[in-house]
C-alpha cells in the first residue's frame, strides 16, 4: 500500500504530466503581483519548470531581477472526476 505523500507525489507528477500551461506571478517594483498564463516544459531528473516569455512582457523583466517568482499549476477541472 502507497504512503499517502507517495500518493500525493503521484498525483501531483500526473497533473504535471498532463498539463501544458501554468500562471506565471512576479512582483513589478512596486511590489505588485503581476501574473499570466504562459506555456511550460518540465524537466523530472533536475526537477526544473522552464517556459518561455516575451521580452517585452514585465516578466522578462522581473526574471532578470530575480524578483520573488511563483507558479500555480491547475487540472483541467471540465475533466475533473468527483472525489
Amino acid at each position: 500500500m502507497m504512503e499517502r505523500t507517495e500518493v500525493v507525489a503521484a498525483e501531483i507528477s500526473n497533473l504535471i504530466a498532463n498539463t501544458q500551461t501554468m500562471t506565471l506571478a512576479t512582483l513589478n517594483s512596486a511590489g505588485v503581483p503581476e501574473a499570466s498564463m504562459a506555456p511550460f516544459i518540465y524537466e523530472a531528473t533536475s526537477h526544473q519548470f522552464y517556459t518561455a516569455v516575451s521580452m517585452l512582457s514585465p516578466h522578462a523583466a522581473h526574471l532578470a531581477a530575480k524578483k520573488p517568482t511563483g507558479i500555480m499549476i491547475i487540472g483541467d477541472e471540465q475533466g475533473a472526476g468527483a472525489r
